[in-house]
């Protein structure tokens, strides 16, 4: 790139002033140019990562087919497809919820050695664009410190922490939600929620609830655990998956640094886990036997089902069979939101995007609409 510095003047009488700039403020100015240039690229790239996530489409061929037996064609192509979209999910900038539990059952150790963890990532995190918060529950779930970057101001109230009481774990799980949404999330850090428990929920909400709304919402889920590892089961099943990269029993210090770099965000390929896809026709609309580019896994009556499994990014899946009609008009050609792709997303949250809606105009055999 060439820079110039020579700068002309048009004055009042259309005289042409030219003047130069000296070596010294050139060379400062070429550095400012730079520094704008790099801002305005790095919001630009930053602008355009997008999370991981599964588009539907459906295309329908041709869109104008005769009543069954009447005419030709008296059939029509359908087209499903499904697109895994987005950007590889780096380590990030999080903003982290502690969600500590302090019932009765982690007096002793259980509770030392969640305060260990804990204050070795609050450490840890003073040096990064991170965020954190901490809430403790028992028999009810207190926010303690709201989202912020002094990191340092969690540690007395973390040392503070008495155990007593009930284990509300599903109230944790939606206080920290509502922190992680709330006017101090930062918008281009990771939301995450680190649960430390010794055990399955007691009191109050359901965690298994609380936690498929957070992670529907693209919060990541981890937890430590604390107690027996058969008493860790509610924990197991609630982290984002998974849960061998998500969830650690009784972490000892050379486990820290692992804990660390993970709620920063595991890197995948994937956009989408246990992803299946469901079709349901009209009832004016028949499958065509024999039709299908890919055997349904699944058949009940007018409704066809794919198990489709995991799909990467940039990965495309696409199912073509053939239909035909038993009425006629411009008739919808599925039952929405019936017909759609389930999967689970980046954070373990499961999602449904249903297929856009298409239609098919259907006439009799003289060309005449009945």
């Amino acid at each position: 790139m060439m820079f110039f510095f020579r700068c002309c003047i048009f004055l009042s009488e259309g005289r042409l002033v030219r003047f130069e700039v000296s070596p010294k403020w050139r060379q400062k100015m070429k550095w400012f140019v730079l520094l704008i240039l790099g801002c305005a690229l790095f919001a630009a790239t930053a602008a355009a990562i997008g999370f991981p996530e599964v588009t539907t489409d459906k295309s329908v061929w041709p869109d104008q087919i005769y009543l069954a037996g009447t005419g030709v064609p008296d059939e029509a192509e359908v087209t499903l497809t499904i697109d895994g979209i987005g950007d590889t999910i780096p380590a990030a900038s999080i903003d982290l919820m502690f969600a500590i539990d302090v019932s009765g059952s982690m007096e002793g150790d259980p509770l030392a050695q969640a305060k260990k963890v804990a204050v070795y990532i609050c450490l840890s995190m003073t040096e990064t664009a991170d965020q954190s918060g901490l809430i403790a529950f028992s028999t009810n779930a207190v926010l303690l410190r709201e989202l912020s970057d002094q990191h340092l101001e969690l540690l007395p109230l973390i040392d503070g922490l008495k155990a007593d009481g009930w284990t509300a774990l599903g109230d944790a799980i939606n206080l920290a939600q509502a922190e992680l949404t709330g006017p101090r999330h930062k918008e281009d850090n990771l939301q995450v929620i680190l649960l430390m428990s010794d055990g399955a929920s007691t009191r109050g909400a359901s965690p298994f609830e609380a936690a498929q709304n957070a992670k529907a919402s693209g919060t990541l889920i981890y937890a430590l655990g604390f107690g027996d590892p058969a008493s860790e089961e509610t924990l197991r099943a609630i982290v984002s998956e998974p849960d061998s990269e998500t969830y650690w029993h009784y972490p000892g210090p050379s486990e820290y640094d692992k804990i660390f770099v993970a709620l920063h965000g595991l890197p995948t390929f994937l956009a989408a886990r246990h992803v299946s896809v469901i079709e349901r026709l009209d009832s004016r609309f028949i499958y065509i036997p024999g039709s299908f580019s890919i055997t349904p896994d699944t058949v009940a009556g007018r409704t066809t089902g794919w198990n489709v499994g995991e799909l990467d990014l940039g990965q495309t899946w696409s199912v073509v069979f053939r239909v035909t009609a038993s009425d006629t008009g411009l008739l919808p050609l599925e039952v929405l939101p019936t017909s759609r792709a389930n999967y689970m997303n980046f954070a373990g949250g499961w999602i449904d995007t249903p297929f856009p809606q298409e239609y098919i105009r259907v006439i009799t055999g003289v060309g005449v609409e009945e």
